[in-house]
């Protein structure tokens, strides 16, 4: 059996959110206005948005990890996103690896924090 984790992150503006993320790869493939929006890059990562007004980007505590098999895969991943940028206040940090993992960060428009990583192969 193989289970799915799609992560629900709250957003000021479902409009910039799609906008921000389209940015990074990722297409529409449902939204209902004010209320909700889900989006899906070519990686199959799949994010969820509830709309939030109240959301600040300065104390929104909410994160998700999107974990890949490889090492090779975070580092192309990141090397996508850091080709196109993103705008501030987000902020795309490098890969580092830790312990036993390769990840790095994305902080978006609303301070949603999106750990992208891998097990380290060289440990």
């Amino acid at each position: 059996m193989t289970a799915v984790t799609r992560p629900i992150l709250p957003s000021a503006d479902l409009a910039a959110t799609s906008m921000f993320y389209a940015r990074l790869g990722f297409a529409e493939i449902g939204r209902w206005p004010d209320e909700y929006l889900i989006l899906r890059d070519d990686h199959d990562i799949e994010l969820h948005f509830w709309c939030k007004p109240t959301v600040n980007r300065w104390t929104n505590d909410v994160a998700c990890w999107i974990g890949f098999a490889s090492e090779a895969a975070v580092h192309r991943l990141h090397g996508d996103w850091a080709a196109v940028g993103v705008p501030d206040p987000a902020v795309l940090n490098p890969p580092t690896s830790i312990a036993h993992l390769t990840e790095f960060q994305l902080i978006d428009l609303h301070g949603n924090l999106l750990r992208v990583g891998a097990p380290r192969t060289d440990r």
